[in-house]
Protein backbone atom coordinates (compact mmCIF):
# COMPACT_ATOMS: atom_id res chain seq x y z
CA UNK A 1 0.00 0.00 0.00
CA UNK A 2 1.43 3.45 -0.47
CA UNK A 3 2.15 5.31 2.52
CA UNK A 4 0.51 9.12 1.87
CA UNK A 5 2.75 10.54 4.73
CA UNK A 6 3.75 14.01 5.89
CA UNK A 7 7.23 13.03 7.21
CA UNK A 8 9.36 12.63 4.31
CA UNK A 9 10.42 14.87 0.97
CA UNK A 10 9.67 18.54 0.52
CA UNK A 11 7.38 20.21 3.44
CA UNK A 12 5.96 22.77 1.64
CA UNK A 13 5.05 20.10 -1.02
CA UNK A 14 3.94 18.00 1.29
CA UNK A 15 1.45 20.71 3.46
CA UNK A 16 0.16 21.87 -0.10
CA UNK A 17 -1.01 18.68 -1.21
CA UNK A 18 -2.63 17.75 2.08
CA UNK A 19 -4.08 21.01 2.50
CA UNK A 20 -5.69 22.04 -0.74
CA UNK A 21 -8.60 19.51 -0.44
CA UNK A 22 -8.90 20.25 3.14
CA UNK A 23 -8.89 24.02 2.15
CA UNK A 24 -11.78 23.12 -0.46
CA UNK A 25 -13.67 21.27 2.13
CA UNK A 26 -13.80 24.27 4.81
CA UNK A 27 -14.68 26.10 1.68
CA UNK A 28 -17.35 24.38 0.94
CA UNK A 29 -19.02 24.12 4.65
CA UNK A 30 -18.32 28.29 5.01
CA UNK A 31 -20.12 29.12 1.80
CA UNK A 32 -22.55 26.80 2.02
CA UNK A 33 -24.34 28.52 5.22
CA UNK A 34 -23.88 31.86 3.33
CA UNK A 35 -25.56 30.52 0.00
CA UNK A 36 -28.14 29.25 2.95
CA UNK A 37 -29.01 32.72 3.94
CA UNK A 38 -28.54 34.28 -0.19
CA UNK A 39 -31.56 31.88 -0.66
CA UNK A 40 -33.61 32.86 2.24
CA UNK A 41 -33.38 36.72 1.21
CA UNK A 42 -34.45 35.21 -2.70
CA UNK A 43 -36.87 34.19 -1.91
CA UNK A 44 -38.16 37.15 0.48
CA UNK A 45 -37.89 35.20 3.85
CA UNK A 46 -34.86 37.70 4.80
CA UNK A 47 -36.04 38.00 8.83
CA UNK A 48 -35.98 34.22 8.91
CA UNK A 49 -32.04 34.84 8.62
CA UNK A 50 -31.99 35.84 12.45
CA UNK A 51 -34.06 32.83 13.31
CA UNK A 52 -31.90 30.03 11.31
CA UNK A 53 -28.87 31.74 12.84
CA UNK A 54 -29.71 31.70 16.45
CA UNK A 55 -31.49 28.11 15.81
CA UNK A 56 -28.55 26.82 14.42
CA UNK A 57 -25.59 27.50 17.35
CA UNK A 58 -26.17 24.33 19.63
CA UNK A 59 -26.41 22.22 16.56
CA UNK A 60 -22.68 24.20 15.71
CA UNK A 61 -21.41 23.90 19.54
CA UNK A 62 -22.14 19.90 18.85
CA UNK A 63 -20.59 19.93 15.89
CA UNK A 64 -17.60 21.78 17.12
CA UNK A 65 -17.26 19.67 19.83
CA UNK A 66 -17.24 16.80 17.42
CA UNK A 67 -14.57 18.70 15.12
CA UNK A 68 -12.27 18.89 18.97
CA UNK A 69 -12.40 15.21 19.32
CA UNK A 70 -12.17 14.67 15.21
CA UNK A 71 -8.76 16.58 15.50
CA UNK A 72 -7.49 14.48 19.01
CA UNK A 73 -8.70 11.17 16.61
CA UNK A 74 -6.58 12.10 13.51
CA UNK A 75 -3.81 12.97 15.99
CA UNK A 76 -3.99 9.48 17.85
CA UNK A 77 -4.04 7.92 14.34
CA UNK A 78 -1.30 9.55 12.79
CA UNK A 79 0.97 8.91 15.96
CA UNK A 80 0.80 5.25 14.96
CA UNK A 81 0.68 5.63 11.14
CA UNK A 82 3.92 8.27 11.74
CA UNK A 83 5.63 5.33 13.64
CA UNK A 84 4.89 2.43 10.95
CA UNK A 85 2.74 0.86 13.66
CA UNK A 86 0.01 -1.30 11.72
CA UNK A 87 -1.22 -2.70 14.56
CA UNK A 88 -1.11 0.10 17.08
CA UNK A 89 -3.35 2.48 13.92
CA UNK A 90 -5.76 -0.73 13.80
CA UNK A 91 -6.91 -0.34 17.39
CA UNK A 92 -6.84 3.46 17.14
CA UNK A 93 -9.00 3.11 14.20
CA UNK A 94 -11.57 0.99 15.82
CA UNK A 95 -11.22 3.09 18.60
CA UNK A 96 -11.96 5.97 17.05
CA UNK A 97 -14.87 4.82 15.50
CA UNK A 98 -16.51 3.76 18.76
CA UNK A 99 -16.01 6.44 20.57
CA UNK A 100 -16.93 9.28 18.23
CA UNK A 101 -20.14 8.19 16.85
CA UNK A 102 -21.37 7.13 20.69
CA UNK A 103 -20.46 10.82 21.31
CA UNK A 104 -22.64 12.03 17.98
CA UNK A 105 -25.73 10.05 18.96
CA UNK A 106 -25.86 11.44 22.64
CA UNK A 107 -25.15 15.03 21.38
CA UNK A 108 -28.09 14.74 19.17
CA UNK A 109 -30.51 13.30 21.99
CA UNK A 110 -29.47 16.00 24.56
CA UNK A 111 -30.22 18.89 22.46
CA UNK A 112 -33.43 17.43 21.28
CA UNK A 113 -34.32 17.22 25.07
CA UNK A 114 -33.63 20.59 25.85
CA UNK A 115 -34.68 22.52 23.00
CA UNK A 116 -37.13 24.07 24.07
CA UNK A 117 -35.24 25.69 27.02
CA UNK A 118 -31.92 26.87 24.52
CA UNK A 119 -34.22 28.71 22.19
CA UNK A 120 -35.39 30.44 25.59
CA UNK A 121 -32.34 31.31 26.21
CA UNK A 122 -31.02 33.06 22.71
CA UNK A 123 -33.60 35.77 23.71
CA UNK A 124 -36.13 35.08 20.94
CA UNK A 125 -39.14 37.14 21.93
CA UNK A 126 -41.01 36.55 18.85
CA UNK A 127 -43.60 34.11 18.96
CA UNK A 128 -43.49 33.39 15.58
CA UNK A 129 -39.78 33.64 15.26
CA UNK A 130 -39.64 31.46 18.06
CA UNK A 131 -41.51 28.39 16.98
CA UNK A 132 -39.52 28.66 13.48
CA UNK A 133 -36.17 28.46 15.51
CA UNK A 134 -37.59 25.40 17.54
CA UNK A 135 -38.81 23.41 15.08
CA UNK A 136 -35.57 24.25 12.93
CA UNK A 137 -33.45 23.23 16.11
CA UNK A 138 -35.36 19.66 16.23
CA UNK A 139 -34.91 18.86 12.43
CA UNK A 140 -31.37 20.07 12.70
CA UNK A 141 -30.41 17.82 15.74
CA UNK A 142 -30.84 14.90 13.15
CA UNK A 143 -27.74 15.68 11.32
CA UNK A 144 -25.26 15.44 14.60
CA UNK A 145 -25.08 11.55 14.14
CA UNK A 146 -24.14 12.52 10.42
CA UNK A 147 -21.78 14.63 11.29
CA UNK A 148 -20.23 11.93 13.76
CA UNK A 149 -19.71 9.95 10.77
CA UNK A 150 -18.14 12.57 8.44
CA UNK A 151 -15.33 13.25 11.72
CA UNK A 152 -14.81 9.45 11.91
CA UNK A 153 -14.36 8.86 7.97
CA UNK A 154 -11.67 12.63 8.13
CA UNK A 155 -9.98 11.38 10.94
CA UNK A 156 -8.93 7.51 9.41
CA UNK A 157 -7.96 9.07 6.48
CA UNK A 158 -6.41 12.32 7.24
CA UNK A 159 -4.56 10.97 10.23
CA UNK A 160 -3.09 8.51 7.38
CA UNK A 161 -1.94 11.73 5.03
CA UNK A 162 -5.32 10.78 2.60
CA UNK A 163 -7.24 14.30 2.44
CA UNK A 164 -8.98 13.47 -1.01
CA UNK A 165 -12.28 11.85 0.16
CA UNK A 166 -12.74 13.79 2.93
CA UNK A 167 -13.35 16.36 0.38
CA UNK A 168 -15.24 14.32 -1.82
CA UNK A 169 -17.22 13.44 0.64
CA UNK A 170 -17.86 17.12 2.20
CA UNK A 171 -18.55 18.17 -1.63
CA UNK A 172 -21.51 16.07 -1.76
CA UNK A 173 -23.16 16.98 1.14
CA UNK A 174 -22.51 20.82 0.41
CA UNK A 175 -23.23 20.41 -3.47
CA UNK A 176 -26.67 18.42 -2.47
CA UNK A 177 -27.42 20.99 0.40
CA UNK A 178 -27.50 23.82 -1.72
CA UNK A 179 -29.76 21.90 -4.13
CA UNK A 180 -31.95 21.29 -1.65
CA UNK A 181 -31.98 24.98 -0.78
CA UNK A 182 -33.30 26.05 -3.63
CA UNK A 183 -35.98 23.15 -3.89
CA UNK A 184 -36.99 23.43 -0.35
CA UNK A 185 -36.59 27.19 0.60
CA UNK A 186 -37.32 28.95 -2.88
CA UNK A 187 -39.44 26.75 -5.05
CA UNK A 188 -41.92 25.23 -1.70
CA UNK A 189 -41.35 28.41 0.37
CA UNK A 190 -41.14 26.35 3.29
CA UNK A 191 -38.20 29.29 4.82
CA UNK A 192 -36.29 28.16 7.74
CA UNK A 193 -37.91 24.92 7.63
CA UNK A 194 -36.83 23.97 4.26
CA UNK A 195 -33.11 25.32 5.22
CA UNK A 196 -33.12 22.35 8.22
CA UNK A 197 -35.11 19.51 6.09
CA UNK A 198 -32.44 19.94 2.76
CA UNK A 199 -29.72 19.92 5.53
CA UNK A 200 -30.72 16.78 7.05
CA UNK A 201 -31.38 15.29 3.17
CA UNK A 202 -27.93 16.32 2.27
CA UNK A 203 -25.90 14.64 4.87
CA UNK A 204 -28.09 11.34 4.49
CA UNK A 205 -27.23 11.64 0.41
CA UNK A 206 -23.72 11.97 1.00
CA UNK A 207 -23.51 9.35 3.89
CA UNK A 208 -24.87 6.99 1.79
CA UNK A 209 -22.95 8.58 -1.26
CA UNK A 210 -19.45 7.63 0.73
CA UNK A 211 -20.33 4.76 1.73
CA UNK A 212 -21.58 2.94 -0.96
CA UNK A 213 -18.35 3.95 -3.01
CA UNK A 214 -16.29 2.33 0.01
CA UNK A 215 -17.58 -0.53 0.42
CA UNK A 216 -19.32 -1.69 -2.69
CA UNK A 217 -17.91 0.06 -5.51
CA UNK A 218 -14.34 0.06 -4.37
CA UNK A 219 -15.84 -3.51 -2.17
CA UNK A 220 -13.26 -2.60 1.10
CA UNK A 221 -12.78 -5.57 3.45
CA UNK A 222 -13.01 -5.31 6.77
CA UNK A 223 -9.23 -4.74 8.35
CA UNK A 224 -11.03 -4.19 11.74
CA UNK A 225 -12.75 -7.54 11.98
CA UNK A 226 -10.33 -9.33 14.36
CA UNK A 227 -9.17 -6.18 16.47
CA UNK A 228 -10.55 -5.60 19.22
CA UNK A 229 -11.45 -2.90 21.00
CA UNK A 230 -8.86 -1.31 23.23
CA UNK A 231 -10.33 0.61 26.42
CA UNK A 232 -7.04 2.10 27.56
CA UNK A 233 -6.93 3.76 23.78
CA UNK A 234 -10.67 5.03 23.92
CA UNK A 235 -10.09 6.48 27.59
CA UNK A 236 -6.63 8.45 25.92
CA UNK A 237 -9.07 9.51 23.37
CA UNK A 238 -11.14 10.76 25.60
CA UNK A 239 -8.23 12.28 27.67
CA UNK A 240 -7.19 14.18 25.00
CA UNK A 241 -10.24 14.80 23.62
CA UNK A 242 -12.03 16.89 26.14
CA UNK A 243 -9.89 20.00 25.79
CA UNK A 244 -9.97 19.90 22.40
CA UNK A 245 -13.53 19.46 22.32
CA UNK A 246 -14.15 22.23 24.98
CA UNK A 247 -11.63 24.61 23.09
CA UNK A 248 -13.73 24.32 20.41
CA UNK A 249 -16.73 24.59 21.63
CA UNK A 250 -16.01 27.94 23.56
CA UNK A 251 -15.46 29.55 20.10
CA UNK A 252 -19.37 29.29 19.36
CA UNK A 253 -20.27 29.62 22.54
CA UNK A 254 -18.82 33.19 22.45
CA UNK A 255 -20.70 33.35 19.85
CA UNK A 256 -23.97 32.44 21.10
CA UNK A 257 -23.49 34.96 24.29
CA UNK A 258 -22.89 37.60 20.87
CA UNK A 259 -25.97 36.61 19.14
CA UNK A 260 -27.92 36.64 22.52
CA UNK A 261 -26.81 40.09 23.52
CA UNK A 262 -27.66 41.51 19.62
CA UNK A 263 -31.24 39.58 19.69
CA UNK A 264 -31.84 42.43 22.76
CA UNK A 265 -31.54 45.01 20.04
CA UNK A 266 -34.11 43.79 17.07
CA UNK A 267 -34.22 42.68 13.81
CA UNK A 268 -31.80 44.82 11.56
CA UNK A 269 -28.65 44.31 14.07
CA UNK A 270 -29.09 40.83 13.91
CA UNK A 271 -29.69 40.34 10.30
CA UNK A 272 -26.53 42.39 10.15
CA UNK A 273 -24.50 40.35 12.44
CA UNK A 274 -25.75 36.99 10.55
CA UNK A 275 -24.60 38.51 7.05
CA UNK A 276 -21.28 39.67 8.08
CA UNK A 277 -20.96 36.52 10.38
CA UNK A 278 -21.21 34.03 7.15
CA UNK A 279 -18.90 36.38 4.66
CA UNK A 280 -15.88 36.94 6.99
CA UNK A 281 -16.23 33.31 8.04
CA UNK A 282 -14.57 32.58 4.52
CA UNK A 283 -11.97 34.58 4.91
CA UNK A 284 -10.92 32.09 7.60
CA UNK A 285 -10.88 28.49 5.63
CA UNK A 286 -6.97 28.71 4.75
CA UNK A 287 -6.57 29.28 8.79
CA UNK A 288 -8.37 26.41 9.54
CA UNK A 289 -7.60 24.55 6.35
CA UNK A 290 -3.40 24.96 7.50
CA UNK A 291 -4.08 24.58 11.06
CA UNK A 292 -5.43 21.28 10.60
CA UNK A 293 -3.05 20.44 7.73
CA UNK A 294 -0.43 21.69 10.70
CA UNK A 295 -2.05 19.39 13.40
CA UNK A 296 -1.92 15.98 11.33
CA UNK A 297 1.78 16.80 9.91
CA UNK A 298 2.91 16.98 13.66
CA UNK A 299 1.26 14.18 14.92
CA UNK A 300 2.69 12.21 12.35
CA UNK A 301 6.14 13.78 12.68
CA UNK A 302 6.59 13.39 16.30
CA UNK A 303 4.94 9.97 16.13
CA UNK A 304 8.28 9.11 13.67
CA UNK A 305 10.49 11.30 16.23
CA UNK A 306 11.45 14.06 14.30
CA UNK A 307 11.53 17.79 16.37
CA UNK A 308 13.29 19.72 13.95
CA UNK A 309 11.33 18.48 10.83
CA UNK A 310 8.41 19.14 13.18
CA UNK A 311 9.34 22.49 13.81
CA UNK A 312 10.12 23.44 9.96
CA UNK A 313 6.46 22.11 9.50
CA UNK A 314 4.50 24.73 11.91
CA UNK A 315 6.90 28.05 10.79
CA UNK A 316 6.32 26.98 7.06
CA UNK A 317 3.05 26.96 7.54
CA UNK A 318 2.92 30.37 9.19
CA UNK A 319 4.91 31.49 5.52
CA UNK A 320 2.17 29.35 3.69
CA UNK A 321 -0.86 30.90 5.72
CA UNK A 322 0.34 34.54 5.33
CA UNK A 323 0.19 33.94 1.43
CA UNK A 324 -2.85 32.10 1.03
CA UNK A 325 -4.36 34.74 3.41
CA UNK A 326 -3.30 37.98 1.40
CA UNK A 327 -4.93 36.03 -1.76
CA UNK A 328 -8.05 34.52 -0.92
CA UNK A 329 -8.95 36.78 2.42
CA UNK A 330 -8.03 39.98 1.76
CA UNK A 331 -10.44 40.57 -1.05
CA UNK A 332 -12.99 39.39 0.76
CA UNK A 333 -13.06 42.37 3.12
CA UNK A 334 -11.90 45.05 0.24
CA UNK A 335 -15.38 44.47 -1.62
CA UNK A 336 -17.54 43.31 1.32
CA UNK A 337 -20.08 46.32 0.58
CA UNK A 338 -20.77 44.48 -2.63
CA UNK A 339 -21.35 40.70 -0.84
CA UNK A 340 -23.28 42.77 1.81
CA UNK A 341 -25.76 43.62 -0.90
CA UNK A 342 -26.60 40.32 -2.27
CA UNK A 343 -28.22 39.35 1.05
CA UNK A 344 -29.95 43.17 1.79
CA UNK A 345 -30.40 46.69 0.18
CA UNK A 346 -30.94 48.21 3.95
CA UNK A 347 -27.94 50.76 3.89
CA UNK A 348 -27.66 50.86 7.91
CA UNK A 349 -27.43 46.95 7.37
CA UNK A 350 -24.43 47.42 5.23
CA UNK A 351 -22.82 49.82 7.25
CA UNK A 352 -23.24 47.61 10.04
CA UNK A 353 -21.77 44.89 8.10
CA UNK A 354 -18.66 46.83 6.63
CA UNK A 355 -17.74 48.07 10.07
CA UNK A 356 -17.57 44.89 11.69
CA UNK A 357 -16.10 43.29 9.20
CA UNK A 358 -12.62 45.27 9.40
CA UNK A 359 -12.26 44.56 12.97
CA UNK A 360 -12.60 40.69 12.31
CA UNK A 361 -10.52 40.94 9.14
CA UNK A 362 -7.36 42.30 12.24
CA UNK A 363 -8.47 39.33 14.03
CA UNK A 364 -7.93 36.89 11.46
CA UNK A 365 -3.93 38.54 10.72
CA UNK A 366 -3.46 37.62 14.69
CA UNK A 367 -4.96 34.08 13.88
CA UNK A 368 -2.24 33.40 11.03
CA UNK A 369 0.49 33.06 13.78
CA UNK A 370 -2.17 31.64 16.23
CA UNK A 371 -3.33 28.77 14.52
CA UNK A 372 -0.39 26.95 13.43
CA UNK A 373 1.00 27.25 16.98
CA UNK A 374 -2.47 26.09 18.04
CA UNK A 375 -2.17 22.67 16.08
CA UNK A 376 1.23 22.20 16.86
CA UNK A 377 -0.41 21.97 20.48
CA UNK A 378 -3.26 19.94 19.64
CA UNK A 379 -1.00 17.51 17.13
CA UNK A 380 1.67 17.12 19.91
CA UNK A 381 -1.06 15.75 22.32
CA UNK A 382 -0.88 19.11 24.66
CA UNK A 383 -4.36 19.58 23.76
CA UNK A 384 -4.90 21.33 27.59
CA UNK A 385 -2.75 24.06 26.01
CA UNK A 386 -5.33 24.52 23.23
CA UNK A 387 -7.98 24.64 25.90
CA UNK A 388 -6.01 27.26 27.55
CA UNK A 389 -5.51 29.73 25.21
CA UNK A 390 -9.74 29.95 24.26
CA UNK A 391 -10.86 29.55 27.82
CA UNK A 392 -8.36 32.29 29.06
CA UNK A 393 -8.52 34.48 26.28
CA UNK A 394 -12.54 34.10 26.05
CA UNK A 395 -13.73 33.57 29.77
CA UNK A 396 -11.58 36.94 30.69
CA UNK A 397 -11.38 39.22 27.46
CA UNK A 398 -14.34 38.16 25.20
CA UNK A 399 -17.46 37.10 27.05
CA UNK A 400 -16.74 40.32 29.54
CA UNK A 401 -16.09 42.85 27.16
CA UNK A 402 -19.21 41.36 24.43
CA UNK A 403 -21.64 41.61 27.41
CA UNK A 404 -20.45 44.91 28.47
CA UNK A 405 -20.21 46.60 25.39
CA UNK A 406 -23.22 44.64 24.31
CA UNK A 407 -25.72 45.77 27.06
CA UNK A 408 -24.51 49.63 26.92
CA UNK A 409 -25.75 49.63 23.29
CA UNK A 410 -22.52 50.47 21.72
CA UNK A 411 -22.41 49.80 17.96
CA UNK A 412 -22.14 46.75 16.48
CA UNK A 413 -17.85 46.96 15.80
CA UNK A 414 -17.32 48.68 19.02
CA UNK A 415 -18.55 44.71 20.19
CA UNK A 416 -16.86 43.23 17.82
CA UNK A 417 -13.29 44.23 19.26
CA UNK A 418 -13.75 41.84 22.16
CA UNK A 419 -12.84 39.42 19.09
CA UNK A 420 -8.99 40.57 18.11
CA UNK A 421 -8.93 41.13 21.84
CA UNK A 422 -9.26 38.20 23.20
CA UNK A 423 -7.23 36.59 20.50
CA UNK A 424 -3.87 39.07 21.82
CA UNK A 425 -4.47 37.14 25.00
CA UNK A 426 -4.21 33.86 23.60
CA UNK A 427 -1.42 34.27 21.20
CA UNK A 428 0.85 35.31 24.51
CA UNK A 429 -0.47 31.72 25.78
CA UNK A 430 0.63 29.68 22.94
CA UNK A 431 4.08 31.65 22.57
CA UNK A 432 4.70 31.08 26.03
CA UNK A 433 4.13 26.83 25.43
CA UNK A 434 5.93 27.21 22.35
CA UNK A 435 9.34 28.52 23.69
CA UNK A 436 9.13 26.34 26.92
CA UNK A 437 8.87 23.38 24.30
CA UNK A 438 6.21 21.53 25.94
CA UNK A 439 5.71 20.12 22.49
CA UNK A 440 9.05 18.14 22.39
CA UNK A 441 8.38 15.48 25.17
CA UNK A 442 7.05 12.71 22.95
CA UNK A 443 7.64 10.37 25.75
CA UNK A 444 3.95 11.21 26.34
CA UNK A 445 2.43 10.31 23.15
CA UNK A 446 -0.03 7.21 23.07
CA UNK A 447 1.96 5.25 20.32
CA UNK A 448 5.16 5.65 22.89
CA UNK A 449 2.90 4.79 26.07
CA UNK A 450 0.98 2.32 24.44
CA UNK A 451 3.28 -0.83 22.53
CA UNK A 452 1.50 -2.94 20.27
CA UNK A 453 3.62 -5.87 18.33
CA UNK A 454 2.88 -6.06 14.39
Amino acid sequence: MKQNRLVKGSIIKGLLAFSLPIFFVYLLNYLYPAVDFFILSLAGAEKDISNVLSAYLPINIAISLLTGTGVAATFLIGQYHGAGDEQGKLKAIKSVIVFINIVAVGLSFIIALFSPLIIQALNIHDPIAKDASLRYLLISTIIIPFNGLIYTTHAIYKGQGKSLLPFVYNSLGVSSNILFDFIFIYFLNMKSDGAAIASVLAYLFAAISIYSYIFIIKKTGNPLKNVQIDKMMIQYLAKKSFPLAIQEALVIICFSVFVSVINLRGDITSTALGISDRITNIAYVPVLAFGNTISAAVSQNLGAGDIKRTNKIVWTGVLILLIFTAIFSLPIFLFINQLANLYTENKVTIDMIFSRSWVIFFDLILCVLLTPLNALASGSGNGRWSLYVYLFSDMLIRVPLILILGLMDYPLWIVSISYPASTILGLGIILFFYFKKYWQNIEKLSVNIHRYDN
